[in-house]
């Protein structure tokens, strides 16, 4: 049987190279798209090393701060799903202070 989590690790280790991270799933989220509904989870992972992205799978990363991710997800053109989880985040990350 798959799961999320399971799907979750496969594609951080796939598609980040990440493989030994401890992880939990912080959110469940659907977006609707004029063409597609999106229904994901998210998790965070912690991992202190190297990080390789897959080139067909990922445009671009980079390590930001929360300023600065919320400056891109403001300026730049970004998925809506990823924009929903850092909403998300961000307004969990701020309660908590």
């Amino acid at each position: 049987m798959r799961t999320t989590t399971a799907a979750a690790r496969r594609e951080l280790a796939e598609e980040v190279g990440i493989v030994d991270a401890t992880s939990r799933r912080c959110s469940r989220s659907a977006t609707r798209t004029r063409r597609r509904k999106l229904i994901g989870r998210a998790y965070l992972a912690r991992h202190d090393g190297p990080v390789t992205l897959q080139a067909e799978e990922i445009a671009w990363g980079a390590f930001v701060t929360l300023a600065e991710a919320e400056r891109i997800a403001r300026d730049e053109r970004c998925c809506p799903d990823g924009l929903q989880v850092l909403r998300r985040y961000l307004d969990a990350t701020i309660s908590l202070r």
